[in-house]
């Protein structure tokens, strides 16, 4: 469990702590007050944070799918041609190029 998630499980039990003097009738206008600011912060701050966390995982997973689906024929799932910035020093080509296609033309 990252820092992050134990501090937002933290704050939610603590949350849930504050409402307990209401259950023995003990709940005065300034302790209403604070115990719903705070609650409503807790809650609100960690449904933000999970939402963010949801849709960065949704997009890594997007990513990562669009990757699968862009390997040209010839290779293996989860392999692709790799591209260097610079030439081969030995052969002056960019790269690996799908087998049976010598040439290195790329369609």
């Amino acid at each position: 469990m990252e820092r992050d998630e134990l501090l937002e499980w933290l704050g939610l039990i603590l949350a849930i702590l504050i409402w307990w003097p209401a259950l023995f009738g003990w709940f005065p206008l300034a302790y209403e007050i604070v115990v719903w600011v705070f609650s409503g912060g807790v809650v609100s701050l960690v449904l933000v944070r999970r939402l963010r966390r949801v849709r960065e995982g949704l997009r890594y997973s997007r990513e990562i799918m669009d990757a699968q689906r862009q390997v040209p024929p010839g290779y293996p799932p989860g392999t692709g041609p790799v591209r260097p910035l610079s030439p081969d020093k030995d052969t002056g080509e960019r790269g690996r190029h799908p087998p049976g296609n010598a040439a290195g033309d790329d369609q």
